[in-house]
């Protein structure tokens, strides 16, 4: 079910999806080059086989001018454990 809780750290990345960089060097402690780019990919993740996949957010990080991404990362909003979703 959507929710303020879910939608709203979403938003966040998708208003301003530097924050990600931001986030990998805090959280997970990696290294990120101050020249970069930042950008809202898409977030479908189709196949061949009529299975979908779709991300709440997914952003690229790409060397300052480079069309080629270095570092894809997809936002997924959790509120609770489930063990379904590994």
């Amino acid at each position: 079910m959507v929710s303020t809780e879910h939608e709203s750290p979403i938003q966040i990345i998708r208003d301003s999806p530097a924050v990600i960089a931001q986030l990998l060097r805090a959280a997970f402690d990696i290294e990120i080059s101050d020249d970069i780019d930042v950008r809202t990919a898409s977030e479908d993740f189709t196949q061949i086989a009529p299975t979908a996949y779709r991300a709440d957010n997914v952003v690229e990080i790409c060397e300052r001018g480079s069309p080629e991404r270095r570092i894809g990362v997809v936002a997924e909003t959790q509120r609770a454990v489930d063990p379904k979703k590994p």
